[in-house]
């Protein structure tokens, strides 16, 4: 659990392990993947910054060998376009059952192209709701990059746990309530032509 030192005191955040959606090597090929995604909600007073972005696994320029600044020097272009759905949830009484009762971000029968300009790599935004998740699916599709020499990239889920605006926690409550909090993907990375 991080504590960062502000001109405010002490700021309690909670960074999970980011998790691996899938790791594409367009390599010529045409293909698509989609996973589904949880990230849970802790409480009303603790904003969650939800990210969801593709990373060059390895520098490669256009050339195929020329090493390139990364993230900045490669761009997705119509190389690999992701779509994102996620909704607030709440849990079903007696079932635990997680169902969508809010949209974020697209619909789940009209998920939002991503990325909205083709020199960003990814999405984030801060949540501040009253649920208990935020669930959704990203379906990635992607076509012959290597062609174009455009790199390996793992795309992956992040989140960041962070007291809301004037709320405070002492550290028995803050580790209370972060205590578990991490996203979940069902089943194994998809991976395809990454070395």
């Amino acid at each position: 659990m991080n504590e960062q030192r502000g001109l405010r005191g002490l700021q309690r955040i909670w960074e999970p392990d980011p998790k691996l959606i899938a790791a594409i090597n367009p390599a010529g090929a045409t293909g698509s993947v989609l996973r589904q995604i949880t990230v849970p909600l802790v409480d009303a007073r603790v904003q969650t910054k939800i990210s969801v972005s593709g990373y060059p696994t390895r520098p490669v320029g256009s050339d195929g060998t020329t090493a390139v600044t990364i993230p900045y020097d490669v761009t997705f272009g119509a190389l690999i376009v992701f779509r994102l759905w996620l909704a607030i949830a709440e849990r079903g009484p007696g079932t635990g059952v997680l169902v969508p009762t809010v949209n974020l971000l697209g619909t789940q029968a009209a998920p939002q192209n991503l990325p909205l300009d083709p020199s960003t790599m990814g999405w984030s935004e801060t949540v501040l709701a009253d649920g208990d998740a935020v669930i959704g699916e990203v379906t990635i599709n992607y076509s012959g990059g290597a062609a174009a020499g455009f790199p390996p990239t793992a795309f992956w889920l992040k989140t960041r746990y962070s007291p809301a605006p004037g709320a405070l926690f002492d550290l028995p409550e803050w580790q209370q309530l972060v205590r578990g909090a991490s996203p979940s993907i069902p089943g194994n990375a998809f991976i395809t032509g990454v070395t």
